[in-house]
C-alpha cells in the first residue's frame, strides 16, 4: 500500500512537519484515543498551494525549507524520504497569490475534489487529507471531497499543538526536533 499525505499549504508550514511527526509517532501523542494507531510514514506528500508566502521571503524560500525539515524529519526518524510535490492553483496560466475570492474558492475546490478522486480510485493508495494549512475554506474543500471520494482505509486529519505559543514560532516545526530551543515567534507581542 502506498500511503498518500494531500495537504494544502499556507503561510506557516509547521503544520505539514508537525501531522508528519504525529502520524509516525503515535505512542508519543498526548491524546490516549489516538495512541493505539499505526504509525505510518506517507510515501508521497502532495501539496496544494498558493503563491501566498507567509513568513518568508518569498515563496520558493518557503518550499526549500518545507522539503529540507521533511527531509530532515524522516532522516531522524530513519525512514526513507517521501516524493513530495508541489502544485500550484492557477487561473490562465498564473499562480493564485492567495484564496480570497468566490473564483480563488472554486478553483481550489476544484483542484482538490479531483486530486481526492484520482489518489482514491487507486485500490492500492491509502489517502490521508491534513484539515489544517492554507485557509480555512480550504480545509473545509478538503473535507469535502474526502466525505464524497474517501473510502474506510483513508483518513482525515487535523493536529493540535499542545502549547499554543509554540504556532508562532518560525523555528519550530515538531515536538522532538533536534534543535530543543525555540526563540524566534514571529506573531505580535
Amino acid at each position: 500500500m502506498k500511503h498518500i499525505l494531500i495537504a494544502s499549504l499556507g503561510g506557516p508550514p509547521a503544520v505539514i512537519t508537525e501531522t508528519l511527526w504525529a502520524m509516525m509517532n503515535p505512542t508519543k501523542l498526548t491524546d490516549p484515543a489516538h495512541q493505539g494507531r499505526p504509525a505510518v510514514a506517507p510515501d508521497v506528500i502532495h501539496f496544494l498551494a498558493t503563491d501566498f508566502k507567509g513568513s518568508f521571503a518569498s515563496v520558493d524560500a518557503r518550499e526549500t525549507a518545507l522539503r529540507a525539515k521533511i527531509v530532515e524529519l524522516y532522516a531522524q526518524l530513519s525512514k526513507p524520504a517521501p516524493k513530495v510535490i508541489v502544485e500550484y492553483i492557477c487561473w490562465g496560466g498564473a499562480r493564485l497569490p492567495d484564496i480570497r475570492s468566490q473564483a480563488d474558492n472554486v478553483l481550489y475546490a476544484n483542484a482538490v475534489t479531483d486530486h481526492v478522486r484520482s489518489f482514491c480510485s487507486d485500490p492500492n493508495n491509502v489517502v490521508h487529507m491534513l484539515l489544517a494549512g492554507g485557509r480555512k475554506s480550504m480545509s473545509s474543500y478538503d473535507q469535502s471531497a474526502m466525505m464524497f471520494f474517501g473510502r474506510a482505509q483513508d483518513e482525515v486529519i487535523h493536529v493540535l499543538v499542545d502549547r499554543p505559543a509554540i504556532e508562532g514560532c518560525s523555528d519550530f516545526w515538531w515536538p522532538d526536533q533536534p534543535q530543543k530551543k525555540v526563540l524566534n515567534p514571529t506573531f505580535p507581542k
